[in-house]
């Protein structure tokens, strides 16, 4: 009978290990880079009509930059959607006045925006092209695949157990970054790549900031599918 509890304590106890050895590393490099490649399915897409192939159920695109100026602080910001039904793509673009102190929000400037035939069209085009200077997204410039980031020196990765989020920060010069910031061409800068397990599971969802300031994101861009149709699944 010891024999028998013996043999299946071995058996149990060699059975966790297997597991233990077993278990991803889910805070590695490797790991964290199979997820943030998956950018590589809208990066790049020139032609915004293009994300229905790889959102057939929708999409929505997000960009944002914050700016200070003599102790004024604002942000601009675009949204797109992808309607999957009518195949409309349509959004706003906003200039919004940021107070700290207390925190507060004011909207300054409220743009409906439309896009066909590869453009953008504003209903107010003069104060549109005056606040979004990028005129566009930065996927429709910009190659990225996990061949290519596995090649760039990062400076930071993580991944949150609770809320499975993960990210990797890589260190980058690269034309079509300095050229649609317009940046030196010797600049290099911060790109955090960030996704979440959790939305993996239900869509897409991947940001990309861009830091100038090592402690401070300037820019970010998200494309995700659509909220409503992961609430449906």
């Amino acid at each position: 009978m010891r024999k028998r509890l013996s043999l299946l304590l071995v058996l149990f106890l060699g059975g966790i290990v297997i597991m233990t050895g077993c278990r991803e590393n889910k805070n590695s490099r490797q790991w964290i880079e199979n997820k943030v490649s998956a950018v590589s399915r809208v990066y790049p897409t020139e032609d915004l009509f293009d994300l229905f192939k790889e959102f057939p159920e929708g999409f929505e695109i997000y960009q944002e930059e914050t700016a200070q100026d003599e102790g004024i602080s604002t942000r601009v910001e675009i949204t797109i959607i992808g309607e999957a039904k009518t195949k409309k793509i349509e959004g706003v673009l906003k200039k919004i006045l940021v107070e700290t102190n207390p925190y507060s929000e004011e909207i300054l400037m409220s743009i409906p925006v439309t896009y066909k035939n590869g453009q953008f069209n504003f209903s107010d085009e003069d104060n549109a092209q005056e606040i979004w200077r990028y005129g566009g997204f930065l996927f429709q410039k910009l190659s990225l695949s996990k061949e290519y980031l596995s090649n760039l020196k990062y400076s930071s990765k993580s991944y949150d157990s609770i809320t499975t989020d993960y990210d990797l920060t890589y260190k980058m010069k690269n034309k079509e970054i300095q050229s649609f910031f317009n940046l030196a061409v010797t600049r290099e800068v911060n790109i955090e790549i960030s996704g979440s397990e959790a939305n993996d599971q239900y869509g897409y969802k991947h940001s990309l900031l861009i830091r100038k300031d090592p402690d401070i994101y300037n820019f970010r861009e998200t494309v995700s599918t659509l909220e409503e149709n992961k609430n449906a699944e």
